[in-house]
C-alpha cells in the first residue's frame, strides 16, 4: 500500500532569466508488511517486516537553470532505511541499510553547436553507506566512497 507524488514545473511564465528556472520532484511512501520464514523446518518462527530492498519513504527533488547555452541542476535524493536480508545470516534476524541522503549537481556549456564542456559532482556531502545487523541496528558496514567528479566534453556532428 503507498502513494506517490510527482511534480515537474519549469517556470516560463516568469519574466527575464527567471523563465530558465524549473523544479522536479517527488515523494513516495509505502506500507509493507510479510512473514519471513527464519527457517525451512516445520514450526519455525516467523519475523515480520517490510519487503526486502524497499524503503517506507523516498523523496527527490532538483532546481534547475536551463538556456540554449547552459544549464545547471543540483539535486537532493532520500531514501529511508531499508531491509537487505530476512533474516539475517549469524543468527540476526534481519540485515539492512540505514537512511541516507545525497546531493548531486550538474552544470554544462555549450561551446559551439557541437561542442559541450560539462562538469559534474556526485555524493557531495560524502554521506557513507550504513548497514546494520538485526533490529538493534548494530554496524555491520560503514563504507565511506567520497565525493565524485566528473569533467566531460561532447562532441555532436
Amino acid at each position: 500500500k503507498g502513494f506517490e507524488i510527482n511534480v515537474q514545473q519549469p517556470f516560463t511564465f516568469l519574466p527575464g532569466f527567471l523563465k530558465d528556472f524549473g523544479v522536479i520532484g517527488n515523494y513516495t511512501y509505502v506500507k509493507s508488511d510479510i512473514d519471513y520464514l527464519t527457517a525451512a523446518t516445520p514450526g519455525a518462527p516467523l519475523v515480520t517486516a517490510t519487503l526486502v530492498g524497499l524503503s517506507k519513504h523516498a523523496a527527490n527533488g532538483t532546481l534547475y537553470y536551463e538556456n540554449e547555452s547552459f544549464s545547471i541542476r543540483g539535486s537532493v535524493a532520500y531514501r529511508s532505511g531499508f531491509l537487505t536480508s530476512v533474516p539475517g545470516r549469524n543468527n540476526n534476524f534481519v540485515e539492512g541499510v540505514n537512511g541516507s541522503i545525497n546531493y548531486d549537481m550538474r552544470a554544462s556549456l555549450n561551446i559551439t553547436r557541437q561542442i559541450e564542456v560539462s562538469i559534474e559532482g556526485i555524493n557531495l556531502t560524502n554521506q557513507a553507506n550504513d548497514q546494520y545487523v538485526d533490529f538493534t541496528n548494530r554496524v555491520n558496514a560503514y563504507r565511506v566512497t567520497g565525493r565524485q567528479f566528473y569533467f566531460g566534453v561532447r562532441f555532436a556532428y
